[in-house]
C-alpha cells in the first residue's frame, strides 16, 4: 500500500546505484521485466512501480487527475520504501512525462532523468510553412501508430506480452485507460524541462527513429527546451522493451546516438 493505495512494484535487488522505472501507457512494469533484469546485471538496483490505474496498482480518480498527482505517488512510494538517496529515474512514453514531473516537483528525490521516447512534447508535426499542435492529433492517428509500432519486426516474442497487458488494463482499469491517454495525448513538459535544464539537472533524451506515437517534431520539442542535442536509437516506439541492452545502455549511460538530434532554432 502507498497511502490508502493497493500498489504492486518491481525490484532488483543489486549492489549498486537506484534506477526507479516508470512504465509507458497500458502497460506495467511486468511488460519491461527482461530489460529490468538486463539493467540489474548491470550492477543497478532497480525499482518500477506500475502506475496508479495500470497492472496492479488501483484506479485513478474519475477527475482531478494530473501529473503532479502522479508525481506525488512516485515520491510517497519511495518514502515507504526507504529510499533517501536521490535516484536515476528513467522513463518510457508516458512513464517519461511523470518521470519530468518527479524531477521537477521533487528535485532532491532525482540525481538523473533518462527520457525514453517520452510524452513530452507539443508538436505532432513540423513544417517549412507551419507546426501542427499535438491537439490536433486525430485519436485514430494515436491508435494506429500504436499498433504500427509493435516489436513484430524487432522481437516478435514481446508483442503477446505487451497485447496480453493493454487487453488486461482495458479489463481491469479501462476509466484509467481513458483519463491517462487524455494526459498523454495532451502532455507538454517543455516548461518543466526548461526549469530542469536551469537547475542543472543531467537530463538524456533518447528517441526511436521509427516511432510513430511519439514524432520527431514533439522529440525535438524536448531537446529545444532541455537547450542541448537527444540522442537516437533505430527502434519502434517499443524499443525499451524489444531490445533490453539498449535499454540498459540507455539507463547507465553508453552512448546510443546514430547521429545526434539538431535542436531547433526558437522561431
Amino acid at each position: 500500500m502507498v497511502g490508502d493505495r493497493a500498489t504492486r512494484y518491481g525490484v532488483v535487488f543489486e549492489e549498486g546505484p537506484t534506477a526507479l522505472f516508470l512504465h509507458g501507457w497500458g502497460l506495467g512494469y511486468r511488460s519491461y521485466e527482461r530489460s529490468l533484469r538486463t539493467l540489474g546485471a548491470s550492477g543497478w538496483n532497480v525499482i518500477a512501480p506500475d502506475l496508479p490505474g495500470f497492472g496492479g496498482t488501483s484506479d485513478l480518480a474519475l477527475k482531478g487527475v494530473s501529473f503532479e498527482e502522479l508525481a506525488r505517488f512516485v515520491d510517497n512510494l519511495l518514502t515507504q520504501l526507504e529510499v533517501n538517496e536521490p535516484v536515476r529515474v528513467v522513463g518510457h512514453s508516458f512513464g517519461g512525462a511523470v518521470a519530468i514531473q518527479l524531477a521537477h516537483d521533487f528535485p532532491k528525490r532525482v540525481e538523473s532523468v533518462v527520457l525514453l521516447d517520452a510524452a513530452s512534447g507539443a508538436t505532432w508535426m513540423r513544417s517549412s510553412a507551419r507546426s501542427h499542435p499535438m491537439a490536433t492529433r486525430p485519436i485514430w492517428d494515436w491508435a494506429a501508430s500504436l499498433i504500427r509500432d509493435l516489436p513484430v519486426s524487432e522481437a516478435p516474442i514481446s508483442v503477446p506480452t505487451i497485447l496480453g497487458q493493454v487487453a488486461w488494463n482495458l479489463v481491469r482499469h479501462p476509466g484509467s485507460m481513458s483519463i491517462a491517454a487524455d494526459l498523454a495525448r495532451s502532455a507538454d513538459m517543455r516548461e518543466q524541462l526548461a526549469v530542469l535544464a536551469a537547475r542543472g539537472v543531467d537530463v538524456r533524451a533518447v528517441w526511436g527513429t521509427a516511432d510513430h506515437v511519439v514524432t520527431r517534431a514533439s522529440f525535438e520539442d524536448q531537446c529545444s527546451a532541455l537547450g542541448r542535442e537527444g540522442e537516437l536509437v533505430p527502434g519502434s516506439h517499443s524499443w525499451p522493451i524489444s531490445e533490453p541492452r539498449w535499454f540498459a545502455d540507455a539507463t547507465v549511460g553508453i552512448p546510443l546516438t546514430v547521429n545526434a538530434v539538431v535542436v531547433p532554432e526558437e522561431d
